[in-house]
């Protein structure tokens, strides 16, 4: 194998696996700013108790169980659409758009 191959093969294994990084943590903030969100509205007694869904390949690699756990029909229930609103935004509102504007701040 020429060096040349080995460091594009070395690139691209290590781009895939930044991305998979990057991925993982904006879903996280995106999810605990939903979280957040309901707790600072009283409707969850903990910010921190997102579902992190099962240990297995698919939910480590895609995250594709993990859930904010706020219960969006309760509020509904309530009469409270505009609360539940709030909550629903307030992942990309204020969770991802706060690590985007973060990683703006730390790239200049």
């Amino acid at each position: 194998m020429s060096n040349i191959f080995k460091r594009y093969c070395s690139f691209w294994l290590l781009s895939l696996l930044l991305l998979w990084f990057t991925h993982a943590i904006s879903y996280f903030v995106h999810e605990y700013g939903h979280s957040f969100a309901a707790w600072m509205l009283g409707y969850r007694a903990n910010p921190f108790a997102i579902t992190y869904g099962a240990f297995n390949v698919r939910n480590i690699l895609l995250q594709s169980q993990v859930d904010d756990g706020v219960d969006y029909q309760v509020i509904f229930d309530q009469g409270k659409a505009s609360i539940a609103a709030f909550i629903a935004f307030a992942g990309v509102g204020v969770g991802s758009l706060s690590l985007y504007l973060s990683s703006r701040g730390w790239t200049r």
